[in-house]
C-alpha cells in the first residue's frame, strides 16, 4: 500500500510540473563558439551525487530515534551534462559536448539548499517513509558551469564548479517529497557498485526515490542563453538510488564556500568521510546517487506539489536501527 501511495503522490507531482513545462529556449552550447545555436527543450544530466548534511550535534543516519519532525539539514549535489534534448524529447547531435577533440567542453551543476522533515512514517519493522520539504535559509544556490576542459569527476567530487559560471539561481521553498526503502528482507550492499569497488569497507542501506526542484534563475549568461529564462524545473524521477550502480560515490562535495568529505577523504582539503561505515545507518550524513533533467518553465506549478531532494533517505536509518534492536533481542 505504501508503494502505491508514494507512486500516486509522485504522479501528481510530475503532472503538476509537466503542466507547466515545455518552453523551448535558444542555447549557444559553447558560447557562440564552434557549435551552432540550438533549440532546447530540456537538459539531460549524467548520473551524479548528492549528500544530506546533519546539523552539528545531530545525525541523519542513526535511526528513527535520531530524526524527528522539524529537523533541518543541508543537501548538496553535483553532476555533468549528458545531452541537450529537443522539443520532441530526442537528443540533439553534432555537438562537441563531452567530445574528444580540441573543441570539446562540458556543462556541470552544483547546488545546495536547506530542508526540513515534516513527517515520519514507519509502518513496519524494517520499512519506513520520510516526507520533507525545502525551506528558506541555510546555504541556497544552484549553478551551471561551462568548462572547455572536461575535468569533472564523480569519484573525487571535484571539477564541477570551475570554468565559466553561466547560470545561477536559488531553489524555491515549494512542494514536498518522500523516499521509501524496500520491504523486508533488509538488504545491505557495498556502497560502490559501479565498476571496481573504491570503498570496500563502506556498505549502505538500499532504496530508491523520486523528487523535483524548482530553481529561480537570477543570472543567465546571454552568451549561452536567450533572454527571458526565469525558472527551471529539476526532475529526479526514480533516480535517487542506493547503492551507487551507475556512477562512483564522491569523496568531496562543494558547499558554496568549501569542500566537505563524502564517501572518503577529500583530496582538495583532506576533509574526511562523513557517512560512517554504513551509509544511511551510522551517519552523521547520508549520500546517494542521482540523475536529473531540467525543463524550462514560466511559472511555479500550482498546487505546489513539486518535491525535494532525497533526504528522505533518513528512513533508511530507521530501518537499520530497528534491525540492530531486533538482533540485540535475539
Amino acid at each position: 500500500m505504501k508503494t502505491s501511495k508514494l507512486a500516486a503522490a509522485l504522479a501528481l507531482s510530475l503532472a503538476a510540473v509537466t503542466a507547466q513545462a515545455g518552453q523551448i529556449i535558444t542555447i549557444n552550447p559553447d558560447g557562440a563558439g564552434v557549435d551552432p545555436a540550438i533549440q532546447v527543450g530540456s537538459l539531460g544530466w549524467n548520473n551524479g551525487n548528492a549528500i544530506s548534511v546533519a546539523r552539528e550535534g545531530q545525525s541523519l543516519g542513526v535511526g528513527v530515534d535520531g530524526i524527528s519532525v522539524g529537523q533541518q539539514f543541508q543537501t548538496y549535489g553535483h553532476a555533468a551534462l549528458a545531452t541537450f534534448i529537443d522539443d520532441q524529447g530526442d537528443t540533439i547531435g553534432g555537438l562537441n559536448l563531452n567530445g574528444l577533440t580540441a573543441a570539446n567542453y562540458e556543462w556541470t551543476y552544483v547546488f545546495g539548499f536547506q530542508e526540513e522533515v515534516i513527517s515520519i512514517e514507519v509502518p513496519g519493522v524494517v520499512t519506513g517513509q520520510v516526507t520533507f520539504k525545502p525551506i528558506a535559509g541555510g546555504t541556497n544556490f544552484f549553478e551551471i558551469w561551462y568548462d572547455p576542459d572536461k575535468n569533472s569527476n564523480n569519484l573525487s567530487g571535484l571539477g564541477f564548479n570551475n570554468g565559466t559560471l553561466i547560470l545561477s539561481g536559488t531553489i524555491l521553498p515549494e512542494g514536498v517529497s518522500s523516499f521509501t526503502n524496500p520491504p523486508p528482507p533488509v538488504v545491505f550492499a557495498p556502497l560502490d557498485g559501479f565498476g571496481s569497488n573504491d570503498y570496500p569497507t563502506v556498505t549502505t542501506a538500499t532504496g530508491a526515490g523520486s523528487s523535483d526542484l524548482i530553481v529561480k534563475v537570477n543570472l543567465a549568461d546571454p552568451n549561452f542563453f536567450a533572454p527571458g529564462l526565469n525558472l527551471l524545473a529539476m526532475n529526479f524521477d526514480t533516480f535517487q538510488n542506493l547503492p551507487f550502480q551507475q556512477t562512483n560515490p564522491s569523496a568531496c562535495f562543494w558547499t558554496g564556500s568549501t569542500y566537505i568529505g563524502g564517501a572518503g577523504t577529500c583530496s582538495n582539503n583532506s576533509a574526511s568521510s562523513t557517512i560512517g561505515a554504513i551509509n544511511g545507518v551510522t551517519g552523521p550524513n547520508v549520500m546517494f546517487q542521482t540523475r536529473a533533467t531540467n525543463d524550462f518553465i514560466t511559472a511555479v506549478p500550482e498546487p505546489a506539489t513539486i518535491g525535494l531532494f532525497g533526504a528522505g533517505l533518513l528512513a533508511l536509518g530507521a530501518m537499520g536501527r530497528r534491525r540492530k534492536e531486533q538482533s540485540m533481542k535475539v
